[in-house]
């Protein structure tokens, strides 16, 4: 079991510009800029959460009480933070493994794991002691060969871990099928936006967009 919990990927930058979607949805004016940049923003969020993955490169803070295995813990509580926000909490690594698992891929790199030691001195863990498997989803950090994790002070947040997470910097860099999939979105809601509709119409996701977000879904994460 890699780690349990619940939580919701950081809305950055988007998979779809506001040029995009104005042209999905045939407008040629500005009148609307602001509801269509709020539809994008709202197709993203839902893509996101559905699929529990990061779209655009973001950084991530997780914060864990130990490393797997240290101070004779089975688990670990975790967080994960962005732009100041908590948007992950639960267990998330293997003990049997040693390996830390990062919540929603695709996992980028590892920006630096700084820990507090036994003598409550922060250290930063050097790089040639773990690296990071970007190959597997959720991304996957563990000790290089012939190294182990390094023992924590037994306190709260005792070790944190800053990583990357997402498809690119470009909107473009964010797959096909989920950038239809929040098209579709967009075009549906920008339809049914007029107050008389119901919200039940106004919030249903296309069958569409469903079928294509569902081929890129992190079922461990559900």
């Amino acid at each position: 079991m890699a780690g349990s919990g619940t939580g919701t990927p950081v809305t950055s930058a988007t998979p779809i510009t506001l040029v995009e979607a104005k042209a999905h949805l045939r407008v040629d004016h500005d009148d609307e800029d602001t509801l269509i940049s709020s539809l994008i923003q709202g197709s993203t969020d839902y893509a996101q959460n559905f699929t529990h993955r990061q779209f655009v490169n973001t950084t991530f803070v997780m914060n864990l009480d130990a490393f797997p295995s240290t101070n004779g813990s089975s688990n670990s509580n975790c967080t994960v933070t962005s732009s100041s926000n908590k948007i992950f909490s639960g267990r998330w690594y293997n003990n049997s493994t040693r390996q830390i698992v990062l919540p929603f891929p695709p996992s980028v790199s590892i920006t630096s794991i700084v820990y507090i030691d036994t003598d409550g001195s922060s250290q930063t863990l050097a790089t040639d002691q773990y690296a990071l498997d970007v190959l597997s989803e959720p991304g996957r950090l563990y000790n290089t060969f012939g190294n182990s994790w390094p023992s924590t002070q037994a306190i709260q947040n005792a070790v944190l871990v800053t990583y990357v997470a997402g498809y690119g910097t470009a909107a473009t860099d964010t797959p096909e099928g989920i950038r239809q999939a929040i098209l579709l979105m967009i075009g549906a809601w920008y339809e049914n936006r007029e107050e008389e509709v119901s919200m039940m119409q106004v919030f249903q996701i296309p069958v569409g967009a469903k079928a294509l977000l569902g081929q890129y879904a992190i079922k461990s994460m559900h």
